[in-house]
């Protein structure tokens, strides 16, 4: 995601922009801040918003999020400061381990499905 694209799609938009400024200092892309704190956002509201009530789509917001990039990239290190802020402010939230297999996240999904 280009840096323009991301400037117009957080705009005057509270937390995102606020939270872009905070990561502006650190060494990761704006993406991966922008994905970071959006998958951090959706494990806070753990689904607990409809959107599209009553019509199609009707989805739920969680996000299943993996960032993708080259080794060094500082994908991690995004990831930990939007879970660190997640964390100090709902200690309770369930989160994926940063390492599994893809057949972990499959089963993790569908038991979350379950319930």
């Amino acid at each position: 995601m280009s840096k323009l694209s991301i400037d117009a799609c957080i705009k005057g938009c509270g937390f995102l922009e606020d939270w872009l400024l905070y990561s502006s200092e650190f060494e990761w892309t704006d993406s991966y801040a922008l994905f970071s704190i959006l998958t951090m956002a959706s494990a806070a509201i753990d689904g607990r918003i409809l959107i599209n009530p009553g019509s199609k789509p009707e989805t739920w917001t969680n996000v299943y999020c993996v960032l993708y990039g080259p080794p060094g990239s500082r994908k991690s290190e995004a990831f930990l400061e939007g879970l660190r802020l997640l964390q100090d402010a709902m200690p309770q939230t369930p989160v994926l381990p940063m390492n599994f297999t893809c057949e972990a996240v499959r089963g993790r999904m569908a038991e979350d499905s379950d319930k």
